[in-house]
């Protein structure tokens, strides 16, 4: 069964430009940092407070975009496409 967290969690998200123009970044641990590519499109990294972003490996994570309403998360703002809960995922919020 899914737990709901409620909290609000800022990510860091930014072209891959960005993070080549800072080679010595360093995420905190468990920082999430996602990562706009032009080819691949949205790729994650989590920081683990040692090694730079660079050297960081992707993270095989399915993100899901939708809208959380009343303890559930659906793919339409106006609630009626419901989207079950499943582990390995990252639900995003987009209200």
């Amino acid at each position: 069964m899914a737990s709901t967290i409620n909290a609000r969690v800022a990510l860091r998200r930014n072209p891959t430009a960005t993070y080549e123009e800072h080679p010595n970044f360093i995420p905190l641990q468990g920082e999430v940092c996602f990562e706009d590519t032009s080819t691949d499109g949205l790729k994650i990294k989590v920081g683990d407070g040692h090694t730079t972003f660079k050297n960081l490996d992707y993270e095989l994570i399915n993100v899901v975009f939708g809208y959380y309403y009343n303890g559930d998360f659906y793919y339409d703002d106006s609630h009626s496409a419901y989207i079950s809960a499943l582990l390995g995922k990252l639900y995003i919020d987009l209200s």
